[in-house]
């Protein structure tokens, strides 16, 4: 089978931009095992890391045979500036159940998702870290 891989590129020379349909999205976070991907990797650079949040997202609304859904992710996608408590505690050498007291406590700001589960923007785990 001859695909046309031109209809997937846009722009000019140099600065392309690339659609990528879900289900070959979901084949590529598959494959390359993006939620695996530690969020310090994806933080090095802002703009990759967006990508690969935005890759993950549609990756999950698919299965990557694109005719049944995807199962749910057991932990939310980070995005480069929101963490999961996992997340915040490896970066502080500290464990999640810490990263939760010093949430319950006040000392560290955070926010539940809609799953409830909490999300640490990445500036107030720096201030918490001072």
């Amino acid at each position: 089978m001859n695909y046309d891989y031109t209809r997937y590129l846009h722009g000019p020379r140099g600065d392309r931009t690339v659609l990528v349909p879900t289900v070959a999205a979901r084949w590529i976070y598959d494959a390359c095992k993006l939620r695996d991907l530690p969020a310090r990797a994806r933080l090095d650079n802002p703009k990759i890391g967006a990508v690969l949040v935005a890759l993950s997202m549609a990756a999950l609304e698919t299965s990557y045979r694109g005719n049944e859904a995807a199962p749910k992710p057991d932990i939310a996608i980070e995005s480069p500036q929101q963490l999961n408590t996992r997340t915040a505690a490896s970066r502080l050498g500290l464990t999640p159940r810490a990263i939760v007291h010093a949430i319950s406590d006040g000392r560290l700001k955070a926010t539940k998702d809609s799953e409830g589960r909490w999300r640490i923007e990445l500036s107030d785990l720096e201030q918490y870290n001072r």
